[in-house]
């Protein structure tokens, strides 16, 4: 479940890098995205490796770790992007009926 919902932040996050840059800067923008997204999984390793090893905590503690840390990541940065958190609502709130088209020929 992890990985499915997972799914619902890194792939919204990889369209808008692929979407937003000017075009001669989209193989840079994407080649930093993903050595930073590389680094993170260097120093999740390391941290897992820390808390497992000298503060002996089992898998659901470290999960739980996880799960505070991105709430706080989340919370700074709301703080530092306000109109995110409003531009979220507005897209949740929105009719999908009215971006979706069907063709109901067979």
């Amino acid at each position: 479940m992890l990985g499915f919902f997972g799914g619902f932040y890194a792939v919204p996050l990889n369209a808008l890098i692929q979407h937003r840059p000017a075009p001669e800067h989209k193989g840079g923008v994407i080649a930093a995205s993903n050595l930073l997204s590389f680094i993170g999984v260097f120093f999740a390793a390391g941290l897992y490796f820390v808390l497992s090893s000298y503060a002996h905590f089992g898998a659901a503690r470290i999960f739980l770790a996880g799960a505070v840390m991105t709430l706080a990541a989340t919370a700074y940065s709301v703080f530092l992007l306000p109109d995110s958190l409003l531009r979220l609502k507005q897209w949740a709130f929105r009719n999908p009926k009215s971006r979706t088209h069907h063709d109901n020929q067979s």
